[in-house]
């Protein structure tokens, strides 16, 4: 449960024992809020980084502009309730949050079929977890370099709920990750074993390479199963070493 004591505009919250902060300066006034349009309206965000020096940051880049930073969170544990709580429109998340896994954050919010929109901020643009970005329909992933532009040029292709450029980096990698390769003459795989392979490559869990591939588990099994004993693999570790001998994982992104 969300309990909250309000405090001029600005409620200390607290979700199962995690301190969060809410904004609460437009609550008074969502009775005669559906009189109005909604396009004036400033979109709700809310910041999960265990970092204040971040969320101060970035508070400040988004001053004067149609964002408001509904919430701050500081681990993962609180970030699926909260979106919920403020009907967030947008999470800009760090890629590694304390608690509970970024990644299973995005599971969480898939299995809730969650509107909010997921921008993940990252120190590199490590392929595993771009990759594990796009398995899980993440928005954009930004470099905690990026500049005032290119946040608000991300938050607004969000907000609009459009693609935020065809040479991002989510995209470049789903374009790789859903290509499928043709087979070799030395090792007798399908197009669609090589990109399972690829996949392992990439550090993806059957679920997610079922998300990308959009293939039932089973089926992804049975290609990993596949894999294994073309390959006389002894794991899907050894798939993956085998897939980047290859070149089958693209070594950046």
């Amino acid at each position: 449960m969300l309990r909250s004591c309000l405090l001029s505009g600005l409620s200390a919250a607290f979700l199962d024992g995690e301190r969060i902060f809410v904004d609460h300066t437009e609550c008074d006034s969502r009775s005669s809020a559906t009189e109005k349009s909604t396009m004036t309206d400033p979109v709700p965000l809310v910041l999960a980084f265990d970092h204040p020096v971040v969320c101060a940051g970035l508070t400040a880049m988004l001053a004067d502009t149609p964002y408001r930073v509904a919430a701050e969170v500081s681990s993962g544990t609180a970030v699926v309730e909260t979106c919920q709580a403020t009907s967030a429109q947008v999470l800009l998340i760090d890629v590694c949050l304390p608690a509970r896994d970024t990644f299973r954050v995005l599971q969480d919010l898939a299995d809730v079929a969650s509107p909010t929109r997921v921008i993940l901020l990252a120190p590199t643009a490590d392929p595993i977890w771009v990759a594990r970005a796009v398995a899980w329909s993440a928005h954009d992933f930004l470099l905690r370099s990026l500049t005032r532009e290119e946040l608000l040029e991300s938050l607004a292709s969000a907000r609009d709920g459009v693609s935020s450029g065809p040479d991002n980096r989510l995209a470049r990698l789903r374009n790789v990750m859903r290509d499928r390769p043709k087979p070799g003459k030395q090792v007798p795989l399908t197009k669609r074993e090589i990109q399972t392979a690829r996949l392992l490559g990439l550090g993806l869990s059957n679920r997610e390479i079922a998300r990308v591939m959009e293939v039932r588990i089973e089926t992804v099994k049975e290609h990993v199963q596949n894999l294994l004993r073309k390959l006389d693999a002894a794991d899907r570790t050894q798939v993956a070493v085998i897939a980047n001998q290859n070149g089958w994982v693209p070594s950046s992104t």
